[in-house]
């Protein structure tokens, strides 16, 4: 089954096989990793979402555990039960926040791996690119340089051998003993 819409690639010759191969190498380690790290810089928003939203948690408790501090103090003598059930919300809400300081701690170093990779990514591309064109650069040469301009030399050789076979052969019938210059000049002395 042929798909009419896919050209065939010239693999008839090695240099052409490199040079194409050596362009599609380029074309892809400029696009792939550029792909790959527009996908990691979402994710690190993502990361950076998550680690906004447990700083404000964690900010939050904090300034409720203050409030709560200035309330025992000023409460020293007045019913216990009220304090004792403020006290209770703020430890739970103080252990979700140890809880929210392990996931920012997480998060801070599943940020520190995504950039680690999207600077792994600029260093692959450029150097999977420079394959790339070097390899390109090197079939386009020796595609020229050994087929090419030998079959550019050898179609030239032909078409000049060619040429006086095409041309009817008229033999003059007296040849001139001197060029016309050198009979004037032998005439003047």
């Amino acid at each position: 089954m042929n798909i009419p819409n896919i050209p065939n690639i010239p693999t008839d010759n090695l240099y052409k096989f490199m040079a194409i191969l050596g362009l599609l190498i380029a074309i892809f380690s400029i696009v792939a990793p550029l792909y790959a790290s527009h996908v990691l810089e979402i994710k690190r928003i993502h990361v950076f979402h998550k680690i906004d939203m447990a700083t404000i948690q964690v900010t939050y408790i904090r300034e409720e555990q203050a409030d709560l501090r200035k309330k025992i103090h000023a409460f020293k003598g007045s019913d216990s039960t009220e304090l004792h059930k403020e006290l209770n919300e703020i430890v739970e809400k103080t252990q979700k926040a140890a809880l929210s300081g392990s996931e920012l701690r997480y998060l801070g170093q599943l940020d520190e791996y995504y950039q680690n990779k999207i600077d792994q990514l600029k260093y692959y591309r450029y150097i999977a690119s420079l394959f790339g064109l070097v390899l390109s650069l090197s079939g386009f040469y020796f595609w020229y340089v050994r087929l090419q301009r030998p079959s550019e030399l050898i179609a030239a050789s032909q078409a000049i051998s060619q040429v006086p076979s095409q041309v009817p052969s008229q033999v003059p019938s007296q040849v001139p003993s001197q060029v016309p210059s050198q009979a004037a000049e032998t005439s003047m002395s």
